[in-house]
């Protein structure tokens, strides 16, 4: 919107609300020289109202259904149970540079991450493949004929008793007993809870406020949405626990008291 548009703009609303106002309370005819000299003194407070309203037309908050979906993990089939899954543990020694050694987390997205490597991903490959994957990622840029030995220290596919069970990676920050990244198992036949994934991962803190948690969902261009949740009206009973993500960051807040 230009200046002189604004101004015109700015100008129509201020006489609308004197015409109101004249008639709304029985004020006697005010003329245009007045108007003018008012409009005038009050330009900034008319026109910042006139951006502020344009402003919240267009650019609104999104709706509180406007949510990316929780995403669910893969069964994990049968036939490739020994296949490596997010969250487990991986060694890795390299013969010809002991700098390279250490063990690496499989991450959210399926990788690794090692120092002057990068991301490798390894996610749904068994140990002999993932390990010639590394040999092949340091053969690319550090080492021109590396000798990798590469095996599973942790197995969190084994922390479930249930063939073809699915395991959930979440993340809990703020006030709660156990912050970090947790890999819960799924129920079968239904969603987890975000109520039921805090009290699996350990529970709220002492000072959490159950009406100030919200969780972090991020949607298919990388943007995250917070999503506010009362867990208060959850234990209550009278509100439903709604699905946690896979790769979900919940989010407690801390209780503020008054004195």
């Amino acid at each position: 919107m230009d200046r002189p548009t604004l101004r015109l703009t700015a100008q129509n609303t201020f006489s609308r609300i004197l015409s109101a106002t004249s008639s709304g309370f029985r004020v006697p005819s005010i003329s245009g020289a007045v108007t003018g000299n008012c409009f005038l003194l009050l330009q900034p407070v008319v026109i910042a109202a006139v951006l502020v309203g344009g402003i919240g037309c267009s650019n609104g908050p999104s709706s509180a259904g406007d949510f990316p979906p929780a995403s669910m993990p893969k069964v994990t089939e049968p036939g490739n149970r020994g296949a490596i899954a997010v969250g487990d543990d991986l060694e890795v020694f390299v013969k010809e540079d002991t700098v390279f050694n250490g063990t690496y987390r499989v991450r959210e997205r399926g990788d690794i991450i090692i120092p002057d490597i990068g991301r490798i991903p390894v996610a749904g490959l068994d140990v002999p493949s993932a390990e010639r994957r590394v040999e092949s990622y340091i053969e690319k840029g550090q080492i021109k004929d590396a000798t990798v030995i590469l095996d599973r220290t942790s197995n969190q596919e084994k922390t479930s008793s249930v063939p073809g069970a699915r395991q959930m990676l979440v993340y809990m920050t703020g006030v709660v007993a156990k912050p970090g990244q947790h890999m819960l198992s799924i129920p079968q036949g239904r969603p987890l809870g975000v109520y039921e994934a805090i009290l699996i991962s350990g529970g709220l803190g002492r000072f959490a406020d159950e009406q100030k948690v919200y969780v972090t969902r991020m949607d298919s261009k990388g943007m995250r949405h917070r999503i506010p949740v009362n867990i208060k009206l959850i234990r209550q009973g009278s509100i439903p626990d709604p699905a946690i993500g896979y790769g979900d960051v919940v989010v407690v807040s801390e209780k503020v008291f008054g004195f």
